[in-house]
């Protein structure tokens, strides 16, 4: 038996995530039926669990999509991290084409990243919800199951005030 090597911050592979293979179990369980909130103290597992067991050992006929949200700073940010982590599971041959390009074409800035990411301009206002909108029901009409996992998500709402905050600061005539 090979002895585990501590790995504080770092990637683990799907064998290095030891002792939680009930947890998993009952959170697949679960996520049949409703969505989890998975809360604990910082650096006891959750995105072990979530990105590098359950993100890499699914279920048959289900495709997890795993977005570290903290990186967002502005709702725009979110859904173009989102789009761009869930773009494989997208048939842009199809719907998902048309609705995601015919919405960026009518937004001035969408610039395509060689063929692989996309960059949303970011003067959207309020057009950013009817792009999470869209993507949110292209994923829902792929063959599979697509579980979104959120990792960090109350540090994005946290920027996300404090930047809002900022710039109404800033707008503000003395």
């Amino acid at each position: 038996m090979t002895p585990q090597i501590a790995n504080p911050g770092g990637i683990l592979d799907p064998s290095e995530v030891i002792g939680r293979d009930v947890l998993i179990a009952r959170l697949w369980r679960v996520l049949e039926r409703r969505s989890i909130y998975l809360t604990a103290e910082r650096r006891m597992g959750k995105t072990s669990i979530v990105r590098d067991k359950m993100g890499k050992e699914t279920p048959a006929g289900i495709k997890l999509v795993y977005l570290d949200a903290s990186k967002a700073a502005t709702p725009l940010e979110f859904v173009e991290k989102l789009l761009n982590e869930s773009s494989e599971h997208l048939d842009w041959g199809n719907k998902a084409k048309f609705s995601l390009l015919t919405v960026g074409k009518m937004l001035s800035g969408l610039e395509l990243k060689a063929g692989v990411a996309v960059k949303l301009p970011t003067d959207l206002g309020s057009h950013w919800k009817n792009l999470l909108e869209s993507l949110l029901r292209d994923l829902s009409a792929h063959p599979h199951r697509i579980v979104l996992a959120f990792d960090e998500l109350p540090l994005m709402l946290d920027k996300i005030k404090h930047s809002t905050e900022n710039s109404k600061r800033l707008c503000i005539n003395p």
